[in-house]
This record gives C-alpha cells, structure tokens and sequence, in this order.
C-alpha cells in the first residue's frame, strides 16, 4: 500500500475490499463508498474497521462515481478494489498461500466479482503450476462475467 501513500495523502479511500489493506500505514479520514443494495453483511463487516460508510448509488459504477467524487473533495487518495495491478498482484497472494498449503491441489473455485480476486489468484497459480484448474464461479443474480461472455462485451452494471 506504500504506492498509495506516498504523494498524495496518508488518508485513503476505497471501495469495498477494505481487509486487503495495510492499517498500519493509514491514518485516520477514510470512508468506504457502496452501492445502495450493498449486502448489510458487507456494510457491517466495513463499519466494524472503524469507516465512514457512504451508500449512495445503484449499481457498483455509480457508489464508485461517488468515492471518486467525495475523495476528490476531501483531498483522498482512491484505491480501486480490483481495477488497479498492485491490487491483482496482492490478491495473487491467495493463490501462492493454496499452493503453500494445500501442494497437491488440482482445482481453485474462486469468485468472479470485480475480476481482481480471480485475477490475481488465477495467475499467481497458473504461473507456478499450469495444470491446475481454476474456476470462476458467481451467483445468478450478479453474473456480470457471464453476461459479459453472451455479449461479446464487457458489462460493468448488471
């Protein structure tokens, strides 16, 4: 999280994957923006770290127009929650610690989401060991990647 910090503001905002970051480097004046139907699981789970929450939007692209926005105003740094290769990279770590722990693994199910889990765990695995199968999985209401591969095109909203 060095990269975020360093420049810019010791303040941070994000949207949703808000474990993935190093506590220690921030300080305080962070908030988390989620879409109005965000699961309350989600929400409670964010609240518990200590952030200011903002549901505001429909859809993932609107609550991110609004971190956008709000960290702009305030002066923030935005994290994107998988759009951004440090993020990817860091989710890579998943898969290095599954094959650390579990060697003789032949098959990952991981969900799609925004893409950066499957992203980085799937290349951090094919990297080191190619014959294991990777499998993106996602709920029927929420199938962006299926619907993106129906279309032909990528789906942000659906």
């Amino acid at each position: 999280m060095q990269r975020y910090c360093e420049g810019a503001s010791d303040d941070v905002v994000t949207l949703i994957h808000l474990p993935k970051l190093d506590w220690q480097q921030m300080k305080s004046g962070w908030f988390t923006a989620l879409d109005q139907a965000g699961a309350m699981i989600k929400v409670d789970a964010v609240a518990a770290y200590g952030a200011e929450i903002i549901l505001e939007g429909d859809g993932y692209d609107a609550a991110a127009a609004v971190g956008k926005r709000i960290a702009v105003e305030r002066g923030l740094t935005f994290v994107h929650p998988y759009d951004d290769p440090l993020i990817v990279a860091g989710q890579g770590t998943l898969g290095l610690e599954l094959l650390e722990q579990l060697p003789e693994t032949g098959t990952v199910v991981i969900p799609t989401g925004g893409g950066g889990l499957l992203a980085g765990t799937a290349l951090a695995i094919k990297t080191l060991r190619p014959s294991v199968m990777v499998i993106g999985v996602e709920i029927e209401p929420a199938a962006v990647y299926a619907e993106s591969r129906r279309r032909g095109v990528l789906v942000r909203d659906f």
